[in-house]
């Protein structure tokens, strides 16, 4: 996820907010946020891996990053959290 999420650097901006606390070098937790960012147009959050083991929502934010939302970012702020609980 890590990897996937560092590819995304020369289009987004990459926020890391955390880690786990098992091995934080190891487990860091990253938000992506659209580049032009604006306080007068309206925000969209995407969260995925809100229950751990559910890996399908990491994979479908990430997804929705590599594919639609810099579309999506003319219009919206963007900010995706694609694994908010990896545990």
């Amino acid at each position: 996820v890590v990897a996937k999420i560092q590819k995304l650097k020369d289009r987004f901006d990459l926020h890391q907010y955390g880690s786990l606390s098992q091995d934080s070098e190891k487990y860091p937790l990253f938000a992506v946020q659209s580049k032009n960012w604006n306080p007068k147009k309206p925000s969209v959050l995407v969260t995925g891996g809100v229950h751990g083991y559910e890996t399908s929502g990491v994979q479908g934010a990430l997804l929705f990053l590599d594919t639609k939302a810099e579309k999506y970012s003319k219009t919206f702020n963007i900010l995706v959290a694609p694994c908010v609980s990896p545990w």
